[in-house]
């Protein structure tokens, strides 16, 4: 047996068996390891970008308005002094005050029509008290209606002579007027036929008239709101035809004193008694106009209260939060009248004077930072979308070492890339909130940008999610210890580690993070 171990075969076969029993004690003694589970908790989130830039001598940043208007003050000449937030140059805010006064006025009748319906009482006595008085209105609408057919349409059959061919005339007498002013005045008349278009325009006003012959008091509310529509759509056209008669009239009218002229076809007295009629339909037709839109509108107004309560309440409600919402939009454009400093600095190059008028974007001032140095850096392309001019940033200068920390914020994003190694970055540039210690060009900085920040969310760590087709999961642990996959959706991912979990998962779930 000795003689055998000490032969090349037998000290392979004692090797291999040693193998085989330390493999048997090794992994056949070796314990299942548990996995790594992380309980889903609500947290502050913050997502941060870390980026190394160099201190510069500042440029100058050319400041504009994002509106256009007239120049009013210029508060700050070349060479002075502007603290952050001052006003350096004014437009003129009258239009913009007046937005925003109608905007107060609107939001507080809101909110007194809010009260009002809280304290209206029960929801069957309002719909009533409503409903009522939409009756009122469509009683109402029927009457202007009867006025306006019983009137108009008689007003313009009688305008035939005027506009038709009488005995051997070759044309209508509004048709002639025009021709003979042409000759006198330098005017561009439109290229029409007004007997045609009388024509045209008697038998539309002659089909309304049908149509509301069929109309009675009790007729249905839509059948009048539809009637009103078509009278005001109706209104309108021939309002600017028969407008547009009555100056030609009035023109050949004022072309018989102007030039001596001896009417030969058509009698002076006869285009006087045109002209008064002309002139007298056109009034009424405006007349008309105002009241048939005024009344459709109370109509509508009124059809939007007859609702119920609770619905009628919520409304109000929205209207409130959109009148709030006009009001700060209004305050937001009267503030774009002021081209203010973003930081404190020196203005330069005051371009505009009082009085001139600029436009949006326009260049007008340049503004020096007041210690006239910035920091400037290189973001790469993953990072520059999550930062944004106004971001606040943290960072320490290499010659004054970690513990003395400063502040910036975030004042230009260059929206051209520049190619550094190979790798596309974007220069950003940074402002001074701080400068107490002496600060030379140069200068190193490790700035920590705070792009994003969100309080109270749910997190998990990130590598607790994975991919598959698209897809965001993670592995769960249910309370029978069976272990699934749940889909999810994320939203921002924080510097730490841990990401925002917006759907998929509820507070106090165990999720693995490895096994």
């Amino acid at each position: 047996m000795k003689v055998f171990l000490k032969t090349p075969k037998g000290i392979a076969v004692f090797v291999i068996l040693g193998l085989v029993l330390v493999g048997f004690f090794y992994f056949g003694n070796r314990k299942k390891t548990d996995a790594n589970f992380f309980e889903v908790r609500r947290a502050n989130l913050v997502q941060e970008v870390s980026v190394v830039g160099r201190v510069k001598s500042s440029d100058r940043v050319n400041l504009s308005f994002n509106i256009s208007g007239r120049i009013v003050a210029i508060q700050k000449d070349v060479g002075q002094a502007v603290g952050a937030g001052q006003t350096i140059i004014q437009l003129d805010t009258r239009d913009a005050r007046k937005s925003v006064a109608d905007a107060e006025i609107a939001l507080e009748k809101s909110v007194v029509d809010l009260e009002r319906l809280r304290r209206a009482g029960d929801d069957l006595v309002v719909r009533e008290r409503e409903e009522a008085e939409l009756r009122k209105l469509y009683e109402e609408a029927f009457i202007l209606l009867s006025s306006v057919y019983n009137d108009f349409p008689f007003r313009i059959n009688n305008l035939e002579k005027t506009f038709k061919v009488q005995n051997n005339a070759t044309e209508g007498n509004v048709d002639y007027y025009r021709g003979v002013a042409r000759l006198y005045y330098s005017i561009l008349f439109l290229p029409r036929n007004y007997e045609t278009e009388y024509s045209f325009y008697k038998k539309m006003v002659n089909d309304r008239f049908d149509d509301y012959q069929r109309l009675g008091r009790s007729s249905a509310g839509v059948l009048i709101e539809s009637s009103l529509d078509s009278t005001y759509q109706t209104i309108q056209e021939v309002a600017e035809f028969f407008r547009e008669a009555r100056d030609i009239t009035q023109l050949y009218y004022q072309a018989l004193t102007d030039f001596n002229i001896t009417p030969n076809k058509i009698s002076k007295g006869t285009t006087e008694i045109e002209l008064d009629e002309l002139s007298g339909l056109s009034s009424k037709l405006d007349e008309y106009l105002i009241s048939v839109f005024s009344t459709r509108e109370k109509i509508r107004n009124q059809k939007n209260r007859v609702v119920d309560v609770d619905l009628d309440l919520r409304n109000q409600e929205l209207v409130v939060q959109q009148r709030r919402n006009d009001l700060k939009a209004s305050q937001d454009k009267l503030a774009d009248h002021y081209l203010t400093a973003p930081f404190a600095g020196v203005a330069a190059n005051v371009i505009p004077k009082v009085g001139e008028y600029v436009v949006a974007n326009q260049a007008v001032v340049s503004l020096i930072s007041e210690n006239q140095f910035e920091i400037e850096a290189n973001v790469p392309e993953a990072d520059i979308a999550k930062i944004k001019i106004g971001d606040s940033a943290d960072f320490i200068l290499d010659a004054y070492g970690s513990e003395e920390r400063f502040k910036a914020v975030v004042s230009g994003i260059d929206p051209a890339e520049t190619v550094i190694e190979g790798l596309s970055t974007y220069r950003v540039t940074f402002q001074f909130e701080d400068a107490g210690w002496e600060i030379k060009s140069g200068m190193t900085a490790d700035l920590l940008v705070v792009a994003e920040a969100r309080q109270d969310v749910l997190v998990i760590p990130q590598r607790a999610v994975f991919r598959r087709d698209g897809q965001q999961l993670v592995r769960v642990q249910e309370s029978g210890g069976e272990v699934v996959e749940v889909l999810i959706k994320t939203g921002l991912r924080g510097s730490d580690g841990y990401i925002e979990v917006l759907e998929g998962l509820e507070e106090g779930e165990k999720v693995i993070t490895s096994f």
